[in-house]
């Protein structure tokens, strides 16, 4: 009989999770943050910071396709996508995606401040991307993309997280 030894490193093959789906509607954000904290525990060498950046982007995204939603332009239902993927340099990169019909109007971009320096007027205005911005702080990449859909067109807002080799 062989006695194989047991591996010194965990096995963390790529990972795809089953798709969730959330009603548009901001009370659905919490379970939205648990099911990532679960998912994420179960990758091995996850700490609390990593979970803790990608659960408040995932925050961000999700309320800035329900806004659109309770705006009456969005989606009435919410996808979102968690994967796991080995990089070539020895890293992983975990990947969130959320979707919903209507959400393609989520501009790609960074929000600047007004030429003169000034504030703007409205404050409303002056906190909308505001998700944007700590999307970008925490993610090594983020976008967005138009995505079709049965319901008809939507958009994708995506992010990557760097984390270290499972063995770290």
């Amino acid at each position: 009989m062989t006695v194989l030894p047991r591996p010194r490193r965990p096995i963390d093959p790529d990972r795809h999770w089953t798709p969730r789906v959330y009603p548009a509607n901001p009370y659905a954000v919490g379970w939205l943050r648990a099911d990532l904290r679960a998912d994420l525990a179960s990758v091995s060498g996850v700490r609390r910071e990593p979970t803790a950046a990608v659960v408040l982007c995932a925050s961000e995204m999700f309320a800035n396709i329900v806004a659109r939603a309770l705006n009456g332009e969005g989606p009435q239902e919410v996808v979102c996508v968690l994967s796991l993927h080995h990089s070539p340099e020895g890293g992983r990169v975990l990947r969130l995606s959320m979707a919903g019909q209507g959400a393609s109007g989520v501009a790609a971009r960074v929000p600047c401040p007004a030429p003169d320096g000034g504030r703007p007027g409205d404050w409303r205005e002056s906190v909308r991307g505001q998700g944007l911005l700590l999307i970008d702080h925490f993610a090594a990449r983020w976008g967005t993309r138009r995505a079709a859909s049965s319901g008809g067109e939507g958009g994708v807002v995506w992010a990557e997280f760097d984390l270290p080799p499972a063995w770290a």
